[in-house]
């Protein structure tokens, strides 16, 4: 953080580096600590410092016990996980890439349902091949409102197991769709 020892010992935390480590969420954590003596493990604080930039700071910070009375001491660890994070944040986007390319071409169909209202947030090409539904003509509507697997009760049934269960696989139901014959299909569901 360009701050040497002369600048930084037997200083008040919040003075170093001409006021860098004025962080109010700092403050709050260290004024707990000093108070209650709970320690402080694992807290994240991102900020911006004059020299170095912005920054992700864990801290972890516990009361030291003394013998005699005041002064309090805290003992404060600072680890710079900046590239950490971004390095977790660039995972998770090429994994949303990889994600959605597997979504658009797979030759399932597939509806995202939000697990709580049944409602459909998603689907793919290949699920509007399959029923002959556009994307946007079921997106927020219940998965058995939009009259694609045939009996809206086993539907609804399927929901509520996969609420209770983490994933469900039934036998094959028949899948309807406006310009073409019924067809068999086999609903899967995993929650995520």
């Amino acid at each position: 953080f360009q701050v040497g020892p002369e600048l930084t010992l037997n200083r008040v935390l919040f003075d170093v580096g001409n006021g860098q480590w004025e962080i109010p969420a700092l403050r709050r954590a260290l004024t707990g600590i000093a108070g209650t003596g709970t320690p402080l493990q694992d807290f994240e604080v991102e900020h911006d410092f004059p020299v170095v930039g912005g920054r992700t700071i864990l801290l972890n910070a516990r009361r030291l016990r003394q013998d005699a009375g005041p002064p309090r001491t805290i003992l404060l660890a600072l680890e710079d996980i900046t590239i950490r994070r971004q390095a977790e944040r660039d995972v998770r986007a090429s994994e949303e890439i990889r994600y959605r390319r597997l979504f658009e071409t797979a030759r399932d169909g597939i509806a995202l349902v939000d697990a709580d209202t049944g409602q459909i947030t998603a689907v793919n090409p290949f699920w509007t091949a399959l029923s002959g539904r556009e994307a946007d003509t079921v997106a927020g509507h219940r998965l058995w409102e939009v009259n694609v697997l045939v009996d809206t009760e086993p539907t609804q049934s399927i929901m509520r197991e996969l609420q209770a269960r983490d994933s469900v696989r039934y036998d094959v139901r028949v899948v309807s769709r406006p310009d073409r014959p019924r067809r068999p299909a086999t609903p899967a569901g995993t929650a995520a």
